[in-house]
């Protein structure tokens, strides 16, 4: 019991002076982050076999609705040669943090019209291309960073 008694007034005293040492500090000011670039960056990992075939697809659809549609394209694709993903992209972010409050953007719009008309050119839909690309992916996952 003295125990106890001896380790809840130690706590207590802690407790006490770790509110007057915040108080004491110099008080924090406001500071934007400045000259920061956003990045979104995806992690795919494409089913066994299939990173070719939707290599493919990338370049033949999706960088040609991009350049058409004058909207951003990876900056980086990289290859992975070792981990669980097999591909990482790096997207900057044009609207920077503020591009995480669309839905479906403008640009997003674009692009996928973009998509349609190429597809149609071979007699596809663009949702038929987009489907085929999704068949090929196991999984993926998207982070958000930034460089300055």
């Amino acid at each position: 019991m003295k125990n106890l008694t001896t380790l809840s007034a130690a706590f207590l005293i802690i407790c006490l002076l770790i509110p007057s040492k915040i108080v004491a500090q110099e008080e924090m000011q406001q500071k934007k982050l400045d000259n920061v670039t956003w990045k979104e960056v995806v992690y795919i990992d494409f089913k066994p076999g299939m990173m070719g075939q939707a290599l493919e697809i990338i370049e033949k659809y999706f960088r040609k609705a991009s350049t058409m549609a004058n909207t951003s394209f990876p900056d980086q694709m990289i290859e992975m040669r070792t981990g669980p993903w097999d591909m990482v992209l790096v997207w900057t972010m044009k609207g920077g943090i503020e591009d995480m409050n669309w839905d479906v953007s403008p640009d997003n719009i674009k692009w996928r019209k973009a998509l349609n008309k190429i597809a149609e050119e071979e007699g596809k839909t663009g949702d038929e291309v987009w489907n085929n690309y999704m068949s090929m992916v196991a999984r993926s996952s998207s982070n958000i960073g930034m460089s300055k």
